[in-house]
């Protein structure tokens, strides 16, 4: 009886390191194949407070391993917020031409905001580059500037229905979504003739 119990046991620890390999494995694939990481971190940002509402707009630059802008991300971290009844988030990018804001991405959807009252990061949005040229029928995005909002819509429970607040961040995009130009190699002193 006793050896029984200790080959249940034996066979439990093996079971456990197997699953602890396999996910240790599996993390290291999925992880070490991302290739995209976040770039030239925005300078540093003041949450505003509006409404009842604490927050901090984040919006900054995806590279892949080569260095080259790829996408921008921007990120809503709701550090306080009041107990709702509903809330979701719209995410938005206007471009600044010929002195007018034109709205040239809006998320897919709405996101929508746990009620509870408290802190909340809400999801990333990614928006590719392409799809901005795309949407300004243009490739050159030197000198862009860009604005991005994100625009809550909530319900404050047993209160006021309907209401909405905004945050906005502008930048400058364009020369930084180049990649630096290749290093060229050491000139060599021309041999004599």
């Amino acid at each position: 009886m006793n050896t029984n119990k200790k080959d249940v046991a034996s066979r439990k620890l093996a079971f456990f390191w197997k699953k602890g390999a396999i996910a240790l494995m599996a993390s290291t694939l999925i992880l070490g194949s991302y290739s995209q990481v976040l770039a030239d971190p925005a300078p540093l940002q003041v949450s505003q407070r509006q409404q009842e509402w604490d927050s901090v707009l984040r919006f900054a630059r995806l590279v892949n391993a080569r260095q080259e802008v790829t996408s921008l991300v921007m990120q809503l971290d709701v550090l306080e917020k009041p107990e709702t009844s509903y809330a979701n988030a719209v995410y938005q990018i206007f471009a600044r031409q010929d002195g007018r804001w034109r709205l040239i991405y809006s998320s897919t959807g709405a996101r929508l905001i746990t009620n509870n009252r408290g802190r909340v990061m809400l999801e990333p949005e990614v928006i590719s580059l392409n799809d901005l040229r795309d949407a300004l029928d243009d490739d050159d995005l030197d000198d862009l500037e860009l604005r991005a909002v994100a625009q809550l819509r909530y319900d404050v429970r047993g209160g006021q229905r309907n209401r909405q607040v905004t945050w906005e961040q502008v930048q400058i995009i364009g020369r930084s979504l180049k990649p630096p130009p290749p290093k060229s190699p050491a000139a060599k002193p021309a041999a004599p003739r």
